[in-house]
């Protein structure tokens, strides 16, 4: 039995919202992906909870949730308190192109996230973040058959950041990873490409007060241009599709998606003064935490005095969702919270948080508090936090901010921007384009997750989803496809002959860094 041989083009672009989308394609902004909306299906995609890259684009990448992965942000669980960076390594199930990989399909991988240190594929895979630049490949050295020079680091260290730079930055990485990717196709006879492009995530986050006249830091005295920048990023999102659509043939079967929508934020809630001021956890050193505080320190952890402290956090970035741990005793190292008591400190907490309430506008501040058994299901579940509180989208949650209630601050016109001037942040809804020859005119309404892309493209190359996947195959495909015997592919990862094959080297302390430098960049911490 064999698999189906079509063309399988995978476009990701970080943040992109559905409901922007459309605007814009009713707009007549965006006719590449309305071609494609036409043709087949346009829908809104619901992301991971929380809705974050880190998880969301594993999912994505597997088709199970982060219960299934262990991918819960672009932090592992907290050890011994400290969190450290998730590398690909990390990620419990195989993705939909090591599956598709086994099965003998040719695949090629470009910048997904946590895809570093890059993994053995039948194909090419360049790393996504938080890999330092586009040399971390497989095959070893394959950037230099690939690029016409040396990818060019991020611009960014320990102590120094700019927006503006950043965005320019990503926008020619972007482009130039675009017009990689037809001759990538015919150069490694790819049968499936999956690329992610980060331009859109970026711009959203650091200008939507510019770009929303709503806004309360919107200035309608800045330049026209700005205020446009993130339409005109949708559009360069759209011709670059279009270039790629060209060159690579309308026989090929095209999904656009993004990890998850984008809104406004105008003020940031820390939770880390809200519990300190009741008693549910401790500092070692106000002065060292409010020094912390103001460069965006990404592990408060670190801070508490954890022999006194009840709770603790699993960072999750400047987003709407806060982890919250019981330091608990028998569980964890220094553990003070009796196991009796757990339960009832823990709904304790999400009653206090609850009831939580904006002194300026009196909304709540948060919109839902679970318990993790109430989100998550899967082997990983012990791995999540005790508490995920998902704040009203306008206000962020984050125990990295020096006030318990800050409104958010935007440099003038002209000045450098960091992640702690972000004014747009996720949304639950990102997008989902799918057109091409395995897939029909869809007519009835969707509503997909983005579990569910992973198990369609399997699908559609003929190969059978595999037991692990939590996504559902989305009802879009042509009988000629749903009705084709598919291959089953007994799990695990692709190895090539042993005498060919080179895996990554082990991480070291500098890749350690290095994620957590490009993290930092990006705002995540």
């Amino acid at each position: 039995m064999e698999t189906r041989s079509e063309k399988i083009v995978v476009l990701g672009f970080d943040g992109a919202d559905y409901f922007l989308m459309k605007q814009l394609m009713e707009a007549g902004a965006l006719p590449n992906f309305s071609r494609l909306a036409a043709k087949g299906v346009f829908a809104p995609l619901r992301s991971t909870i929380p809705h974050h890259s880190g998880p969301a684009w594993t999912t994505f990448a597997t088709g199970a949730h982060p219960g299934t992965t262990g991918i819960f942000s672009f932090f592992l669980p907290p050890e011994s308190y400290s969190q450290k960076p998730a590398f690909s390594t990390d990620i419990k199930v195989p993705s939909f192109w090591d599956i598709a990989s086994l099965a003998g399909v040719r695949c090629g991988v470009l910048g997904v996230p946590l895809t570093h240190p890059p993994q053995p594929v039948n194909g090419i895979m360049v790393s996504g973040y938080p890999a330092r630049d586009e040399s971390e490949a497989y095959p070893e050295n394959a950037h230099k058959k690939i690029y016409d020079e040396t990818p060019a680091e991020a611009p960014m260290t320990k102590t120094v950041f700019d927006a503006a730079e950043w965005i320019r930055f990503l926008y020619m990485k972007d482009i130039r990873r675009a017009r990689l990717i037809p001759r990538l196709m015919k150069e490694f006879d790819l049968q499936i490409l999956t690329a992610v492009f980060e331009m859109t995530d970026q711009v959203q986050h650091y200008y939507w007060h510019d770009f929303d006249l709503q806004h309360p830091n919107h200035d309608p005295d800045t330049p026209h241009e700005i205020q446009e920048f993130i339409p005109r990023t949708y559009m360069t999102a759209d011709a670059l599709t279009g270039r790629i659509m060209d060159e690579v043939g309308e026989d090929a079967n095209y999904f656009i998606v993004s990890d998850h929508g984008f809104g406004p934020m105008d003020k940031v809630y820390n939770i880390l003064f809200a519990f300190q001021n009741i008693g549910l956890l401790k500092v070692k050193d106000p002065t060292a935490l409010n020094e912390a505080l103001s460069k965006g320190s990404n592990d408060m952890n670190d801070l508490l005095d954890i022999e006194h402290s009840f709770v603790y956090f699993t960072h999750m970035g400047l987003t709407f969702a806060t982890g919250i741990n019981l330091n608990l005793a028998g569980r964890e190292p220094r553990g003070i919270v009796p196991p009796g008591d757990g339960e009832k400190l823990l709904t304790n907490i999400k009653t206090l948080l609850e009831a939580e309430i904006d002194p300026e506008t009196g909304a709540h501040v948060f919109t839902q508090v679970s318990h993790k058994e109430e989100i998550y299901s899967g082997p990983c579940l012990d791995n999540a936090p005790d508490l995920l509180a998902l704040s009203n989208y306008k206000i962020v949650t984050t125990p990295t901010c020096n006030a318990k209630f800050n409104s958010i601050k935007v440099p003038a016109f002209g000045e450098s921007r960091n992640h702690l001037n972000w004014t747009g942040t996720h949304r639950v809804n990102g997008v989902f384009i799918a057109a091409g020859p395995s897939i029909g005119k869809c007519n009835n309404e969707i509503k997909p997750s983005i579990a569910d892309v992973a198990p369609t493209i399997l699908k559609i190359a003929g190969i059978k989803k595999p037991d692990y996947m939590d996504g559902s195959i989305i009802h879009i495909l042509k009988n000629s496809v749903i009705n084709y015997p598919a291959v089953y592919v007994a799990p695990g990862k692709y190895v090539e002959d042993a005498d060919s094959c080179h895996p990554a080297p082990p991480l070291t302390e500098e890749d350690k860094q290095n994620a957590i430098d490009r993290l930092r960049g990006m705002g995540y911490i």
